[in-house]
């Protein structure tokens, strides 16, 4: 809406005198504010679609939510890293370092919790848990 509202205003076929549609006309400081409202929006919608991109990882997500909490630091209580909203934050991190190839900067603690993921190239387990 504030898309077609900007293309309607840059249109010269509008009368900007006629003292009728003067008062409901947007004063310049307004209008500077609805073309940075559409400059943001258009950044919100470009980083909703890379996160809904199918091979994004967790390292890009973090990327693209440390970029938009830089912008808009209030950010930080829905998409920051320590946040409500993230379920283990010692596991992300530990995710994101190793996806950043910074595997030498985990943490004991990061480092304990994506153990359990590592895979052992000598130990081949059977279905029953069993090793072979």
């Amino acid at each position: 809406m504030l898309k077609r509202f900007v293309k309607f205003m840059s249109l010269k076929a509008i009368d900007h005198t006629d003292a009728t549609y003067a008062a409901l006309m947007p004063t310049h400081l307004e209008l500077l504010r609805i073309d940075s409202a559409v400059a943001e929006l258009k950044l919100f919608m470009s980083m909703t679609k890379k996160l809904q991109t199918r091979n994004i990882t967790m390292s890009n997500v973090r990327y693209l939510f440390d970029a938009a909490i830089l912008r808009h630091p209030f950010l930080d209580n829905f998409v920051g890293p320590t946040c409500k909203n993230v379920s283990s934050p010692v596991f992300e991190s530990a995710i994101v370092k190793i996806q950043g190839s910074c595997e030498n900067q985990l943490t004991p603690e990061e480092r304990n919790q994506v153990l359990r993921l590592v895979k052992r190239a000598d130990h081949a387990f059977a279905v029953d848990g069993h090793t072979r």
